[in-house]
């Protein structure tokens, strides 16, 4: 019994080793962290950024800003852009193969609306990706955009790989029509201010036009009797007083 006992022992144990998964070989923690973090390092793959290496447009005015985010074999770096034309997109290289945040900033004193997703897949070769913004400058002058480009760990924000940042020359102009709208603008704001302060103070449009109709009406009578009161006598009075001293 003893030996049948100790062989059936080391069956089960022999059965139990190879059924269930062995635990992986790296420690726990921050070192099983930085493990997780290498084995997606190794998943990237040389892919391709296409973005305008300068913009210019009129302040108050919209721009589209277009990013395309490609593999090597998606060919993003050739869709029928002429790259030696002014303000035209330029090919550059980052590291796809995973999920992609691409972020837009600036200096520009304005807003810049993204009008795509944030996050998006590029996992293969083949995958191509676009990110677009709304760049609206309130501000003439010569400013800074800057595309940051963040590969991200699998199923997390975690970032792989430092930033990448690309910059992107924008000139804002002023034309003379938007000079003018710009300047009526302003006048309407300043009209709008003083007309509420007016009503927060019980004073209305009507009230002020009737004041201002009273005082021209006192100002015309008060010249008036200016002029009664200081306007000499005709020569028949001054010769009358004359004629009357001369019968005394």
């Amino acid at each position: 019994m003893t030996v049948l006992a100790a062989l059936f022992l080391l069956a089960g144990f022999s059965l139990s080793s190879c059924g269930a998964p062995l635990d992986p070989p790296h420690p726990i923690g921050q070192e099983d962290y930085l493990w997780r973090a290498e084995n997606d390092r190794r998943q990237l793959i040389e892919g391709r950024v296409l973005y305008p290496a300068s913009m210019a447009g009129e302040v108050g005015e919209p721009q589209d800003l277009v990013v395309h985010v490609c593999g090597l074999s998606a060919g993003c770096g050739h869709i029928g852009i002429d790259h030696s034309a002014p303000g035209s997109s330029v090919p550059g290289t980052t590291k796809v193969g995973a999920r992609m945040l691409v972020r837009a900033s600036s200096d520009m004193p304005g807003q810049i609306t993204q009008t795509s997703s944030t996050v998006q897949p590029v996992l293969t070769a083949e995958d191509l990706a676009e990110w677009r913004w709304l760049v609206t400058p309130a501000k003439a002058g010569r400013f800074t955009l800057r595309i940051h480009l963040t590969a991200l760990a699998a199923d997390t924000d975690d970032a792989l790989l430092p930033d990448l940042t690309l910059p992107i020359s924008l000139r804002a102009r002023v034309t003379v029509g938007r000079s003018l709208d710009l300047a009526w603008h302003r006048t309407l704001e300043a009209a709008t201010g003083v007309g509420g302060v007016l009503s927060a103070l019980g004073v209305s449009a009507a009230t002020i036009s009737l004041a201002i109709r009273r005082a021209r009406r006192r100002q015309a009578t008060m010249s008036r009797s200016r002029e009664v009161r200081y306007t000499p006598r005709g020569p028949r009075n001054r010769d009358g007083r004359r004629r009357e001293r001369d019968r005394q």
